[in-house]
């Protein structure tokens, strides 16, 4: 995790309990190997001369786990939004009876 974090071995034993925690939680979110296949992902769009664009994620598995993981957030956090304007306006009703 040091290496990774690109810090010493000194500083990563005298990280508290709950940092510590919170770092494994971000890699293991995250596949091996993302930062790099995200840097060359972003260099061969930047250079890339085809007449149709590049799939990433078919050459880049772990930026397709990132993207499906995205997609998920996105579509809760969509489902929570359609539940509260539901709710919002089943409370907003005047009665004028």
């Amino acid at each position: 995790m040091a290496f990774n974090l690109r810090i010493t071995m000194d500083e990563l034993y005298s990280m508290s309990s709950s940092e510590y925690m919170g770092w494994i939680e971000y890699f293991n979110k995250r596949p091996k190997g993302w930062a790099e296949d995200h840097r060359t992902a972003l260099l061969l769009q930047t250079t890339y001369q085809g007449s149709k664009p590049i799939n990433f994620k078919e050459y880049f598995p772990s930026l397709k786990s990132l993207h499906e993981d995205n997609e998920n957030k996105v579509n809760k956090a969509k489902a929570f939004l359609s539940q509260l304007q539901k709710k919002s306006k089943s409370t907003n009703k005047i009665n004028l009876d």
